[in-house]
């Protein structure tokens, strides 16, 4: 039950319809095999205060057999609509399935109903409060996401926005939920401290339900608005048995994957345009080659296939003939489209880019995270203003912090605060 009891809280907090708490895989084999330590102190916790509570094992007994019991009337009730939606089993059989299984879990459950009084109500009032928690939990955690899906901004917003503010040197990760779209806190933060630093990168991580990440595949980064600007967004990828510490390499290995991403952009756009060029002449050679091909039959080398390195065809005749130029010209371009990328080099924009990136990157890196307060409107309801406003924020405040979760350097870290009216 245990083992069960951490298993059901990761996929909670997975589906978020519970607060964060710290996940620790214990297999690397198999992913659901999980360890939380604030639910295993809780649960050591009530253990103790039910046995000092009860101080019999017959209301412990009562408890514990209402909540077996209901375990196995959830269990027939879901595998019944596995049959149906999953497997597809026929109506009759799923029938037959359901009142069989379901009379003898009715009647045990109805049995145990009976020791209500005597402790059965303890897993009852136990389900009923993290029912609350949990639909609380997912209640302002929507909220908030959908606030931050309206107030998200485009690429010509940002543009427009971070135009007349004043650039400071250094490097600033701005961390986001949000795997597209400039977060609002951005613009929160930009409108009332009108200063930038120099290099912005919004940094989104996502856990993926593998074991672990290759390193050249962990960081997925694209450019924001113009190269003027220096802006990026980076997708940090991991997986369940990757660890991260705070003294460990991400920060190095983030940069480095910047610079890369910007050389190899810039070796694209260089050898975009020579490949069309190639590509062009080499079209434009085969063109003349089929044309003296149709009017002699034979080509010899002349001026014009000089330097194409395409051998004599005197000895073919027909469509063998123009078959093999295709064969020949095809691979000619092939060839020479390699060289212009091996020969490629960063051009002069880049390579200040890169400087400018490096001098940035001496300056020092500072970590943005929003710290954000859901707030109900005042023309909300009183329900909703006591859930949001009281509940989920006591719940929100007393979870594990987003910089801990992220392993942010509490010496770099900079917290932008803004309230969320829902």
């Amino acid at each position: 039950m245990v083992s069960a009891t951490f298993s059901i809280v990761k996929q909670s907090v997975a589906l978020c319809c519970f607060p964060t708490v710290k996940v620790i895989h214990t297999s690397a084999t198999i992913a659901g095999q999980v360890y939380v330590p604030e639910v295993n102190w809780v649960l050591m916790s009530a253990a103790i205060i039910v046995t000092a509570a009860f101080r019999t094992t017959n209301k412990l007994g009562n408890a514990y057999g209402i909540a077996v019991v209901g375990v196995m009337v959830v269990t027939t009730f879901f595998l019944t609509l596995i049959m149906i939606m999953i497997w597809q089993t026929h109506l009759w059989t799923v029938l037959a399935f359901l009142i069989v299984f379901g009379l003898i879990d009715f009647l045990y459950f109805s049995s145990v109903l009976f020791k209500f009084e005597q402790g059965g109500y303890l897993p009852l009032a136990f389900a009923a409060g993290l029912l609350f928690i949990m639909y609380v939990w997912h209640y302002g955690a929507a909220w908030k996401h959908d606030f931050e899906l309206r107030r998200q901004l485009s690429e010509s917003a940002v543009q427009d926005l971070v135009g007349p503010a004043t650039r400071i040197p250094g490097i600033a990760l701005v961390y986001t939920e949000l795997a597209s779209g400039i977060p609002c806190i951005f613009a929160h933060t930009v409108k009332n401290l009108p200063a930038l630093h120099a290099v912005v990168v919004f940094v989104c991580v996502k856990f993926l339900p593998v074991t672990r990440v290759m390193d050249h595949e962990r960081f997925l980064i694209r450019r924001v608005g113009r190269r003027e600007i220096h802006m990026f967004r980076c997708v940090a990828r991991y997986g369940y048995k990757d660890v991260r510490q705070e003294n460990d390499s991400f920060e190095q290995q983030l940069l480095q994957n910047l610079e890369g991403f910007i050389a190899a952009e810039a070796e694209a756009e260089a050898i975009s345009p020579g490949a069309m060029e190639l590509e062009k002449g080499c079209c434009s050679k085969l063109s003349i080659a089929t044309k003296q091909c149709d009017a002699s039959g034979s080509m010899q080398r002349n001026g014009g296939l000089e330097n194409s390195h395409i051998c004599s065809l005197s000895g073919l005749e027909g469509d063998d003939k123009l078959e093999n130029l295709k064969k020949q010209g095809s691979k000619l371009a092939c060839e020479e489209v390699e060289i212009a990328c091996e020969e490629a080099t960063i051009d002069d924009e880049a390579a200040e880019e890169l400087g400018f990136i490096a001098r940035c990157k001496d300056a020092g890196v500072v970590y943005l995270l929003g710290n954000s307060e859901v707030r109900a409107s005042k023309s909300s309801p009183g329900s909703k203003k006591f859930l949001v406003n009281h509940v989920y924020n006591m719940l929100k405040r007393n979870c594990r912090r987003p910089s801990a979760a992220l392993i942010i350097p509490q010496e770099r870290l900079l917290e932008v605060g803004m309230v969320y009216e829902v």
